[in-house]
């Protein structure tokens, strides 16, 4: 796949590391990868003679082994740096972060405030639920550094 530009893997890390959390879990998280990928698309199906979807016999799961085996070290968990991690996740949900509606006048309020709890929940993010149902969450699983 080639190298990644530097912010790229910093957005993908930023995605990733919310997943993680949402869902629970590194265990949790390729529980439901790996959910994700039997639901939605070819990874699974082994091709036949003509076929133009999914991979041949052994392929998909070389490729995950393959990705493993290319960050895993000499067999020594390697743990990045706590306080690098927290500054980083911090400019991360930094970067994401809505600015808060300007006024003009205080006593104005903003369209948001106007409508009160008709607009609450419109443009509600995921629940953990929905993101990793409890059947993905598990217990256990690798521990998430944000």
């Amino acid at each position: 796949a080639g190298m990644v530009d530097p912010q790229m893997q910093e957005e993908r890390d930023g995605l990733l590391i919310g997943l993680a959390q949402r869902c629970g879990g590194i265990e949790a998280m390729l529980d439901s990868l790996f959910s994700f990928l039997k639901r939605k698309t070819d990874f699974y199906h082994v091709q036949k003679e003509g076929d133009r979807i999914g991979f041949p016999a052994g392929v998909a799961e070389k490729m995950v082994l393959e990705a493993l085996r290319k960050y895993q070290s000499d067999g020594v968990a390697a743990m990045p740096d706590q306080k690098a991690l927290q500054e980083r996740a911090t400019r991360l949900q930094g970067d994401r972060a809505e600015p808060p509606p300007t006024r003009t006048n205080p006593s104005t309020k903003t369209p948001t405030e106007s409508a009160g709890k008709a607009q609450e929940g419109q443009k509600k993010k995921p629940s953990r639920e929905e993101v990793c149902p409890p059947s993905v969450r598990g217990g256990g699983g690798g521990a998430i550094q944000a």
